[in-house]
């Protein structure tokens, strides 16, 4: 059970109005059969395929690989697992009122 998660993400296609994503987003989390306001409150590296390390940032752009911290808005723990251990309940998707952002986690 946790009410704030790292994870490490591969964004794939933002909405127009929306070009990176970074500390204090909000969004909407899909996680196995829940929906939850969250934000993300920090963005802690983004992965440099040149160097093939991550390197520390503050956003995230359309088609880049980063770790994030996000969290509830309301705090309430839901249960999720590690991706690593068991993969159907460590994935999830993040949107808003307009759509869904593709995520692979």
């Amino acid at each position: 059970m946790c009410s704030e998660i790292e994870c490490e993400i591969i964004t794939l296609e933002f909405p127009k109005n929306k070009s990176i994503l970074t500390t204090g987003s909000e969004f909407t989390i899909h996680l196995n059969n829940m929906v939850q306001e969250a934000w993300i409150t920090s963005v802690q590296d983004e992965y440099d395929e040149k160097e093939n390390t991550f390197k520390k940032t503050n956003f995230l752009k359309a088609w880049s690989k980063g770790i994030v911290h996000i969290a509830l808005k309301n705090g309430d723990p839901i249960y999720c697992e590690k991706f690593t251990v068991l993969p159907k309940l460590g994935r999830f998707f993040l949107g808003d009122d307009e759509q869904m952002y593709p995520l692979q986690n």
